[in-house]
């Protein structure tokens, strides 16, 4: 099982204090991070987002983030627009280290007299430093293990395998067959069908409470 949080700072070797400065930052995508393809409908992994962001904020509070640099997370983590960009920048000594910037946008909705919905976008930014950045992982994690608890999952164990050429329909939504076969679903009644060409489909309903995590075999 890959890690949660791969590491996200470009780490400088000692030989490049001296070195030019890189003309490209490197950018890094949080939302690539967050196991999210392990959801498996649009609304769990909504919910989900929406909920990392709420922990996020409520962890953030204690640390040194100021309160301007937190919205810009929280923010980006709920709406999967954030990134943080790696940017060379020297201290009072002249020595070459690194900030990081870190973007995302903020959007909001409104309705309209007409009853149509409208959206507008402000992007927001915080730049901090790699302790702070640190920080940041840190607490994204820790937010990660806690909220993904609010969750329930399917474990889908399909025989013969590989190949995985047969088709995964959880909640009414087409699912991607992966390798782990882990599908992470809001709590309650759930429904997964899978199919493989000239075979019986099989088909499992029940409920599944949060935190826990069914078993589904499949023979085809």
């Amino acid at each position: 099982m890959r890690s949660l949080l791969i590491p996200l700072l470009l780490m400088l070797p000692a030989s490049a204090a001296h070195a030019q400065e890189p003309s490209i930052p490197t950018t890094y995508l949080f939302y690539k991070e967050l196991q999210l393809e392990t959801f498996a409908t649009k609304a769990a992994r909504e919910q989900y987002l929406k909920s990392l962001a709420a922990q996020f904020q409520l962890s953030a509070r204690a640390s040194p983030l100021k309160p301007d640099e937190i919205a810009a997370i929280s923010e980006g983590i709920k709406n999967g627009s954030l990134t943080a960009n790696v940017v060379p920048a020297r201290d009072l000594t002249g020595l070459l280290g690194s900030r990081v910037l870190v973007r995302s946008i903020q959007i909001t909705e409104a309705t309209l007299p007409d009853g149509t919905l409208a959206k507008s976008h402000r992007n927001l930014e915080a730049d901090i430093d790699q302790n702070a950045f640190n920080n940041v992982r840190q607490l994204i994690l820790g937010s990660l293990l806690t909220v993904l608890q609010q969750f329930a999952a399917v474990q889908l164990a399909v025989t013969p395998a590989p190949p995985r050429d047969y088709t995964v329909k959880i909640n009414g939504e087409d699912v991607q067959a992966t390798e782990q076969g882990l599908y992470r679903v809001s709590p309650g009644n759930v429904t997964v069908i899978v199919t493989r060409a000239a075979k019986r489909p099989c088909n499992w309903r029940g409920q599944i409470g949060a935190g826990k995590q069914q078993v589904v075999s499949c023979a085809l």
